[in-house]
């Protein structure tokens, strides 16, 4: 269930993404920006991928307050803390270290100004590939369970949400292994690293989208066949109905996954595996009066069956037809869009906002001209980010709903 009644995303928040997984990658942070513009919208929201290369929660801890301060962030999401599972035989890092340096780093996120911090636990980390030795990762894995319940405590100590990170990862990644063996990666092509692949880290926006109180409903789609009637709920409109043949214009859109579901560079084998579909991306399309055992459901290009009884109740669209949807190719191109607008960010944060204060102490008469650099900085990634948002254009699509002899 939603970790909250109601989102806690409100229009043009500015959310921080701030994790150990490496920038260049920002998936999970592209994933939730895919999200609140598309699947969850809300006005002028931009997601800022914050986080530096190989960082440690005592690193972030020291960064945090002058490193995010100048992006006004109203929402910051954090995930930090695989890194420190090494430390098998060292107690302290388990009772001390970690969960002091994280309520430090909450303290200086809270001087940021931001209205919701999220502290998401660590990653987990690949069962096969890490140091390839299982047996070391197993102690790893135990370590950062332990890491888990230590920021879920301090979390509730310091008076800020938690996202359980670490649980629905480790689960997903034991799945995956069962279905393609125990040497897909879950995890980084680097063995000597623990950062997730494309389909992990989808399972990292996942948890962090909960803690934001996403509800997951993108939509519902009702036809009466008798009535030759149907609706829809807000973000759909229904333009015809003809013979069980419905044409809808949607707005908001069921989130899309690509790539071979073999590949770890993809998201189309994850889903399988944790309850993204059924928690987040719930796309209905709801069939009244119909009892036939066998009902063709078209929607596109792709044709599934169903029983009348199933319609009856409802079937997730996202996931009964997420290898192929009408909404694929717009949902590609506004997520190459925030790419697009993500890609500075690494840059931006590592070389100028996180060395702003050297900068005004090497050249005090130059602070007004820095600040001014950074100002430029934040509205460009505003004006990319609203690039990004100007192609969710409203897609047209038709179901066709046939009672099969």
């Amino acid at each position: 269930a939603p970790l909250h009644a109601g989102l806690l995303v409100q229009p043009n928040d500015v959310i921080a993404v701030c994790t150990e997984v490496f920038p260049q990658q920002r998936m999970v942070s592209v994933d939730i920006a895919d999200y609140l513009l598309m699947c969850q919208p809300v006005k002028g929201v931009r997601v800022i991928q914050a986080g530096l290369r190989r960082e440690s929660v005592e690193a972030f801890m020291k960064r945090a307050e002058n490193d995010l301060t100048p992006l006004h962030p109203t929402i910051i999401l954090t995930c930090f803390g695989a890194d420190n599972g090494r430390h098998a035989t060292d107690s302290r890092s388990l009772t001390y270290y970690q969960p002091t340096y994280q309520a430090m780093a909450i303290r200086n996120l809270k001087k940021t100004g931001a209205r919701t911090i999220v502290i998401g636990s660590s990653v987990c980390a690949d069962s096969f590939y890490l140091h390839n030795n299982p047996a070391e990762a197993a102690v790893w894995n135990q370590n950062l369970a332990a890491f888990r319940d230590a920021d879920r405590q301090v979390a509730e100590k310091e008076g800020v949400l938690f996202a359980d990170i670490y649980s629905p990862m480790l689960d997903a990644m034991a799945k995956m292994k069962a279905l393609y063996g125990e040497k897909y990666r879950f995890a980084s092509n680097d063995s000597w690293d623990q950062y997730p692949m494309a389909g992990g880290q989808l399972v990292m926006a996942y948890a962090m989208l909960k803690a934001l109180g996403c509800d997951g409903a993108i939509g519902t789609i009702t036809l009466d066949l008798a009535a030759n009637t149907a609706e829809a709920t807000p973000g759909h409109k229904i333009l015809s109905v003809q013979n069980g043949t419905i044409e809808v214009e949607s707005t908001r859109y069921p989130f899309c996954f690509q790539g071979n579901p073999e590949k770890p560079e993809s998201t189309s084998g994850v889903i399988r595996c944790f309850p993204f579909n059924d928690e987040l991306n719930r796309y209905l399309l709801v069939v009244k009066g119909v009892t036939a055992p066998k009902v063709k459901v078209t929607w596109g290009a792709e044709s599934r069956e169903f029983s009348g009884a199933e319609l009856g109740k409802g079937i997730n669209l996202a996931d009964s037809f997420a290898a192929h949807t009408p909404f694929d190719a717009n949902f590609a191109k506004v997520e190459a869009a925030v790419w697009v607008q993500q890609e500075p960010q690494s840059l931006f944060m590592e070389s100028f906002f996180h060395n702003i204060p050297n900068l005004k102490k090497m050249a005090p008469e130059q602070a007004e001209a820095v600040d001014r650099l950074g100002a430029a900085i934040i509205a460009q990634d505003r004006s990319r980010n609203e690039a990004a948002a100007a192609l969710v254009l409203p897609v047209r699509h038709t179901l066709k709903v046939e009672v099969l002899p």
